[in-house]
Formats: C-alpha cells, structure tokens, sequence
C-alpha cells in the first residue's frame, strides 16, 4: 500500500487511541474520535479535557488507529490547535458537519460552534501496517449468494463499510441521450433496498437532461479493497418535491446554500463569481432556513438486472448475475470471467 492508497483509506472519521504525557512525564491514553483530513489525522475535545491540558504543556502526542487486522497506523508528532475559523479550519470544519450531521442532527452544528476544540497531529513519524482484508478474492459461489438481489447488495456494502472504503456509496452513473451517446460521472447513492437506489441532482445537469429524455442508467460500485464490483441497470424516475425535500432538509447548511447557488453544468465566468453568489445567499438567509430549490431533487433507479463481480487470481474471477423475469422472479447466472 502506497502513501495515496493509505490516505484515501484514512481519509473520513477514524477512532483513535490518543497517547498525552503529564507534566511530570507520565504517559495517558484514551479513545477519541479523529478525522483523517488533508493527510493528517485530526481530533477533538472538551476545552477543559484532561488531554488538552497535558497538550497546552506539552504538545507531543502518539495516535493509533486499528480498524481492523488488515490495517494498523501510527503516528508521532505535535498537537498543533485548528482555528475553525480560518481559510484553512472552515474546509475542515464542513467535513466535520458532512461526518457528524447525519449521525447527530442539525443541533450539533450548533454545539460545534460552541463545544469542542480541534487539533492537527504534525506528524515526525508514521507507521502503517497493512495486510489483504478478509473478503478479497474470496470465492462468489452460488450456494453462499442471497437469492435477493437486494440483500446481497446490502451485505456486500456492509463489508464494504466495514473494510475502511472511505466512501462505499460513491457510485458511476451512465447515462444515455436518445441518440445513443453515453455519459458517466461520480455520484453518492443516498438510498438503497427493495424499492431502488436513490441518487441526487440539480435537474439542469447533463445526466438529469439525459435521464429525462431517457429514463435508463446503469450503476457501478467498485470496492477495490475487497476486490468487488457491481454493476445495476434498470429504468430511473424523479422523486416526488415531497421526498426530495425531506432529504434536502438533512444536508448541512452550506451544502444547502451550495445546491441554490451552483447552476450545476452551466458554464461560468469564474470561481469568484460562484462563491460570490454563495456569500450572497448565506448573507441573505443569515437568520432563515434556505429555501428549497426547485431545480434540485432525486432519482431512483428501479433494477432490472445486478451483476456481482469478485476478483479470483489468475483472472478467473467470480461473475453472478441476477435478472429479473416477471413470473419467476430473480435469475441466478454465472458469467465467464
């Protein structure tokens, strides 16, 4: 595993144990919650924590993150403070609400803005240890898939989130104009089950327009940590205003003020000009919630057919695929790799 390897899979909220020293040079740990971010390991506390006064003393400290047997790192170095309010800190502070907000709700932005301090580990020295994870070119047998698709999915995402994916939902989207002419791009799939998989948009993008004039796409999840694909094909409808608002309302402030000021696709005249048009808003909707836009909403993608892809050496890798028949349900099909 090389530094970019390691990175992307640090990156995102990581549980540490964080080793201070008293004054007298004793050492302490405890569990804390870090945020691996722009190549370095981050974490908080209470102000008052008994950590931070042994860091205001002395800033050395020695952080080990252990997600699994595949993956051990260590880091040494010094806790330097993180101003939340700085050029730097307000990029890191809205990957701290991306985290937290969908586990907590919108009153931990609040007690964000008066709870906790951060710091940045300064690292001198990291150690990583990395062995294949359980699950990689393990065999796809028949007997061991559900024979619902759906599941199947689910219990692959599951390990997926399991094995340290920084951010298993990301998917590939494709697209199609009527004219046959495809397009892909990267998305985050939002929802998953027996009804589809649910991703989101502005409806003056390309893939919304192609989505309208054509109502088919097909989706790619690749974990290549555990040597997985899937691929899903089937038809896309838009979400009703109802069910769209309801996920618009769970995003953090910005990426709400984001969605209103971006005419996503559209060519613009400058960075200055899109962030100028974000300062805007966020000045005007200073005391208010931010409207729900219009343009703006979700797609869901009814399967037709899943195809389950697992890495095997020797490039005789494991292929099953399930294709949906109205009288008899879901097929299972083993493909030649």
């Amino acid at each position: 595993m090389d530094a970019r390897q390691l990175s992307q899979r640090l990156t995102g909220m990581r549980l540490l144990t964080l080793a201070t020293s008293t004054p007298s040079g004793r050492p302490l740990t405890g569990p804390v919650d870090g945020i691996f971010y722009r190549g370095s390991f981050h974490f908080g506390s209470s102000p008052d924590s008994v950590r931070f006064s042994h860091i205001g003393r002395r800033s050395w400290v020695s952080a080990t993150h252990l997600p699994g047997e595949e993956l051990a790192v260590t880091v040494h170095g010094r806790a330097v403070p993180v101003d939340l309010h700085s050029g730097e800190g307000r990029g890191f502070r809205d990957t701290l609400l991306e985290v937290y907000l969908p586990r907590y709700g919108q009153e931990w932005e609040a007690f964000l803005t008066s709870g906790p301090v951060y710091a940045r580990i300064e690292a001198e020295r990291m150690f990583a240890f990395s062995n294949p994870p359980a699950g990689f070119a393990e065999p796809l047998r028949e007997s061991d898939a559900d024979p619902d698709p759906f599941k199947q999915f689910a219990r692959w995402f599951e390990a997926a989130a399991g094995a340290g994916v920084r951010a298993p939902e990301a998917v590939a989207v494709a697209t199609a104009t009527p004219q046959a002419v495809p397009s892909s791009r990267m998305v985050l799939m939002k929802e998953h089950g027996p009804d589809g998989f649910v991703f989101y948009t502005n409806f003056g993008s390309r893939k919304a327009r192609e989505l309208e004039a054509n109502p088919h796409a097909a989706l790619l999840f690749h974990w290549d940590v555990l040597g997985r694909q899937v691929r899903i094909e089937g038809g896309v409808t838009r979400m009703s205003l109802e069910e769209s608002a309801a996920y618009i309302r769970t995003r953090p402030r910005a990426s709400q003020i984001g969605a209103l000021a971006s005419p996503q696709s559209q060519v613009i005249a400058s960075r200055d000009q899109l962030e100028g048009r974000v300062a805007e808003l966020s000045g005007r909707f200073h005391e208010s919630e931010p409207p729900l836009p219009t343009n703006w909403g979700g797609f869901r993608l009814a399967p037709r057919s899943f195809e389950f892809w697992q890495h095997r050496e020797d490039r005789l890798h494991d292929r099953l695929r399930y294709t949906l028949s109205e009288d008899a349900g879901w097929r299972i099909e083993r493909l030649a790799p």
